[in-house]
């Protein structure tokens, strides 16, 4: 993936959460409240799935943040800006 889609698809990704909620946070309620030992292994496998997507996004968005960053003359305050954590600015190395 190019360094502008990697970072368009975790932004997009992180706006996605803000507005539907947090796919983890809703799995682990149903978790917590499902009777049925069927449907809670479901559930733990679509939560595996979630943080494999959400850990490749950030995988892909720490190696190409800090090049897209500098070749479109995009400052640390825009990242912030648009939700990503600071943390994560920190790992891709992105000047301030």
């Amino acid at each position: 993936m190019d360094p502008a889609n990697s970072v368009r698809a975790y932004v997009e990704d992180l706006h996605r959460r803000a507005r539907q909620g947090d796919d983890l946070a809703r799995l682990d309620a149903q978790l917590l409240s499902s009777p049925e030992p069927m449907a809670r292994m479901r559930l733990v496998d679509e939560r595996r799935r979630v943080v494999e997507v959400r850990r490749a996004l950030e995988e892909a968005f720490v190696a190409a943040a800090a090049d897209w960053a500098a070749a479109e003359n995009v400052r640390r305050a825009a990242f912030l800006a648009e939700g990503v954590p600071e943390a994560l600015l920190d790992r891709a190395d992105v000047p301030d």
